[in-house]
């Protein structure tokens, strides 16, 4: 089993096994020590996503579901050691706190949803009627409007008149 998980291993999980001579003796409880000590919920590396985690908002233009599985991500690595339902509620508040809308932030403080999952499906709810109400709203003002008058290339409905004679 240890030899097809050292094979599995890419990128800086793997430079820990391939570009260390001494891992090729190591039995498979040495290779996830390795990794535990390296990737593990106590680690530097966890320390340091955990940081990031506290520190991430939602950038401009970027995709409620791409804020919300980046913060998946990070809570399993910065927190993999903490029971699902402490997960969630860190997962809950870095969501709420790095959304940067007061009104879905006002939503979501007021519901307190006690998982990722459906802090998210309340947001991106209020995102989608907010956008529906402000397109409705828009077409819905009055005043002039701009209509589009299409020329038909069907024949005129009345003949054009006769010259006249002279």
């Amino acid at each position: 089993m240890a030899v097809q998980l050292k094979f599995c291993l890419v990128g800086a999980a793997g430079a820990i096994v391939h570009r260390n001579p001494r891992s090729s003796k190591w039995d498979y409880q040495r290779l996830l020590q390795e990794l535990e000590s390296a990737y593990g919920p106590s680690s530097d590396h966890a320390a340091a996503v955990a940081v990031e985690l506290r520190q991430r908002i939602r950038q401009a233009g970027e995709a409620l579901h791409v804020f919300r599985d980046d913060i998946y991500g990070k809570v399993a690595v910065a927190y993999g050691d903490r029971s699902e339902r402490e997960q969630d509620a860190i997962a809950v508040e870095v969501f709420t706190n790095g959304l940067g809308d007061a009104d879905i932030i006002q939503k979501l403080l007021e519901t307190r949803p006690s998982t990722l999952a459906r802090a998210y499906e309340i947001a991106h709810r209020h995102e989608t009627t907010k956008r529906a109400a402000s397109y409705v709203t828009s077409i819905m003002q009055p005043g002039p409007r701009t209509a589009v008058v299409r020329e038909t290339e069907a024949a005129p409905a009345t003949p054009p008149p006769d010259p006249a004679p002279n």
